[in-house]
């Protein structure tokens, strides 16, 4: 028996929206804990900390966004399976 294998719909508004937020949250989250950090004897400037920061916040917030998107797809796979 083959079963016709339904593909997810993705709507692109709310992707990118939760894209946007997590980027946002987590370069927020990052920018927090260096600010909170006592770096004093660092020989980095302190704007390259804080950029370092903010990039990698928005990398993890997008990386978070990802695992989001691929839970989705993978319930909707499962609910498939169960029809």
């Amino acid at each position: 028996m083959v079963r016709e294998s339904r593909g997810m719909i993705v709507h692109r508004t709310p992707l990118w929206a939760l894209i946007g937020v997590c980027s946002i949250v987590g370069a927020i989250r990052f920018l927090v804990v260096e600010r909170r950090s006592d770096r004093g004897a660092t020989s980095l400037p302190r704007a390259e900390r804080y950029m370092t920061a903010a990039l990698t916040g928005v990398g993890v917030g997008m990386a978070v966004a990802t695992l989001i998107l691929f839970a989705a797809a993978l319930i909707v796979r499962l609910e498939a399976l169960g029809e």
